[in-house]
């Protein structure tokens, strides 16, 4: 039973080996689109597992962010080359604004209580979920929409974050939205 207990933190461990794998693969190859959807798999279940077996610790929390870091680093050293070719200019200034709200939100966030956290509210995780899936619609016809659809929810998610790390007097890391904060 006692692998049950470390079920999470295997699960995240996968996810660092397998970004690895991603530098190996041709992008948008069947091997790459396996173990990027087994990397986002993982993602979703190793929270899924620590919950469920009762084994959440400060360590799987740094594994996980640590694992997220280093598949949104790979992931998009692979993709963003593609992306810049077929995103129109407006795509790319609003991932421009994006990533300067976020580094506002984390400077704040450390100004404020001493430490490097993502917020996993709802629009966070709903946006993690729209850019994991951006390069499934890439030989769609419709993709200027798919993105014109992320880039919304990630400029209303990126907002709703820097007001909660505003808003809040203590950092509560699984708040679930700008409503949900304690004052």
């Amino acid at each position: 039973m006692r692998i049950i207990k470390y079920i999470a933190n295997y699960l995240t461990s996968s996810r660092i080996v397998g970004s690895f794998f991603l530098l190996i693969f041709p992008v948008f190859s069947l091997e790459f689109y396996c173990v990027y959807t087994l990397c986002g798999i993982s993602d979703i279940l190793d929270g899924f597992f620590a919950r469920k077996t009762k084994s959440e610790s400060r360590f799987g929390a740094a594994l996980d962010s640590i694992a997220d870091v280093v598949f949104l680093i790979i992931a998009s050293v692979r993709l963003l080359p593609h992306f810049i070719m077929i995103c129109p200019l407006w795509c790319i200034c609003a991932a421009i604004a994006v990533a300067l709200i976020r580094i506002e939100a984390y400077i704040c966030r450390f100004i404020r209580f001493h430490r490097f956290a993502a917020l996993h509210t709802v629009l966070n995780k709903l946006t993690g979920a729209a850019l994991f899936l951006i390069p499934y619609f890439l030989t769609c016809g419709f993709i200027t929409a798919v993105l014109s659809a992320v880039c919304l929810l990630t400029v209303l998610s990126s907002l709703e974050e820097l007001v909660c790390v505003i808003k809040m007097q203590s950092l509560d890391e699984n708040v679930m939205g700008v409503w949900n904060v304690k004052k």
